[in-house]
């Protein structure tokens, strides 16, 4: 009775082991292969394409139901690259997608295969390896330039992001925001994601990406000068941000945005595209006047 305990216990345990050693041996197929394909000419089709509600894009489209390409899902494994590599594997394509790239590959055989889709079934000979894609996170985020003003004792850069979330809030947007705003301990862009792009609330884009916000050769696409009700402000546009066209802080911070008194804080134009939309030259405001903010969606 003894050995069978022990043999019963040994096979449970080497199953267990091959089990886990199967799932890990499990590729993880998270990118396309494409592979060139010639395909006979049967109808066009007429197909109505809808995205997630996080890009809400809509189009009708007349397909030409000719095999061009068959992607099929492979494991990739980085070997060397020029650039900065990114850890985006295994996303949930729901507000994300595919970057495609041209790609050149060894020469590898695949048989003819029979193929069924939406469009009926068909008979394919791949032959050479024409993109590559990868799976990518895809944001598109807002700011704006709050319709409120605000003096310059607002509780620091706390506060100021508190400030940013209500007006976001009121005006119904949803997300995180956070005030484009910097003190003695924070520089603005520290707080916002490096790979985002930003768009107004009139859909106007304004930024692909957090260095275009802090290169003072690169310009904004569009100003920040429309409100978070899809509102183009009127006038100047003086805009709290305490942070140089580079993205640093400055000492113009109304003590860290507590003060009202005799201090100053730095101060951009929200109509400008130049460096200036955060630095405007010669704007240093009294930290007892009224301002607006630039709100970001982290």
């Amino acid at each position: 009775m003894r050995h069978s305990a022990i043999l019963f216990a040994l096979t449970i345990l080497t199953s267990t082991l091959i089990g886990s050693t199967l799932a890990q041996a499990q590729p993880l197929l998270d990118h396309l292969q494409c592979y060139k394909v010639k395909g006979p000419l049967d109808e066009v089709a007429v197909v109505d394409m809808t995205t997630d509600s996080s890009f809400d894009q809509w189009a009708r489209c007349e397909v030409r139901v000719r095999a061009t390409e068959l992607c099929l899902p492979v494991e990739d494994s980085l070997l060397s690259y020029t650039g900065t590599e990114l850890a985006v594997e295994g996303q949930d394509l729901t507000g994300g997608g595919y970057i495609c790239y041209k790609a050149r590959c060894g020469r590898r055989s695949l048989p003819g295969v029979s193929a069924t889709d939406r469009f009926g079934g068909r008979l394919l000979a791949p032959s050479k390896t024409t993109r590559v894609c990868t799976p990518a996170r895809l944001r598109k985020s807002t700011v704006f330039v709050t319709s409120q003003t605000f003096k310059g004792n607002m509780g620091g850069a706390a506060g100021a992001d508190a400030l940013c979330q209500q007006a976001a809030d009121d005006a119904g947007l949803g997300g995180t925001f956070v005030a484009w705003i910097s003190d003695d301990s924070r520089d603005a862009p520290d707080v916002l994601p490096q790979h985002s792009a930003w768009f107004r609330t009139d859909g106007a884009l304004v930024a692909i990406n957090r260095n275009v916000l802090t290169n003072p050769s690169r310009d904004l696409a569009a100003p920040i000068n429309v409100d978070e009700y899809g509102v183009k402000i009127v006038g100047w546009g003086i805009v709290w941000t305490g942070t140089s066209d580079d993205g640093k802080g400055t000492s113009r911070n109304c003590d860290n945005w507590t003060a009202v008194g005799y201090t100053r804080g730095g101060s951009g134009e929200a109509n400008s595209t130049t460096g200036s939309w955060t630095s405007g030259t010669g704007v240093s405001s009294g930290c007892g006047g009224p301002s607006s903010l630039y709100c970001f969606e982290k």
